[in-house]
C-alpha cells in the first residue's frame, strides 16, 4: 500500500495483517535523491517478478524494491524531457515488465522498458 503523506511503503497479507513498513525516517517526506526514501509516495505496483515499484510524488522519479523492501534502484529525474518526471503519480506495470508512469504535471504517460536485473 502507497501511504502517501506517511512517506511509506507498508505491505499486508491477503487477510490483512500487517507484514513490514519502508520508507524514510520517522515518516517526514525528505526532498533529494535518498534511495529509499520519499516525498510523498503516491502510487506503488508490483512488477511480473515481485519487484514493487514506487511513484515518488515530489522527488520525480519511481523506486524499486524488492517484495521485502530492500532498495534496488530508480529512474527518473526533474523535468520535461524523455526520461524525466513533474510529479510522478501512478504507475502500473505490463505481463513483460514495460512501466507505464502517469507524469501529473508533464500531462502524459510515459513507457519504459524492463530492465533485467539478478535476484
Amino acid at each position: 500500500m502507497a501511504d502517501g503523506y506517511g512517506n511509506r511503503v507498508q505491505a499486508f497479507e491477503a487477510e490483512g495483517a500487517f507484514l513490514r513498513k519502508w520508507g524514510g525516517p520517522f515518516a517526514i517526506g525528505i526532498h533529494g535523491p535518498f534511495n529509499g526514501w520519499f516525498t510523498t509516495v503516491t502510487g506503488i505496483a508490483i512488477g511480473p517478478d515481485e519487484r514493487v515499484f514506487a511513484a515518488d510524488f515530489y522527488n520525480d522519479r519511481v523506486q524499486v524494491f524488492t517484495a521485502e523492501g530492500k532498495f534496488l534502484n530508480t529512474f527518473g529525474e526533474t523535468g520535461d524531457g524523455p526520461g524525466q518526471f513533474n510529479h510522478a503519480i501512478a504507475l502500473d506495470i505490463a505481463p513483460d515488465g514495460t512501466v507505464f508512469v502517469a507524469d501529473f504535471l508533464n500531462n502524459r504517460i510515459e513507457k519504459w522498458r524492463p530492465i533485467r536485473m539478478a535476484p
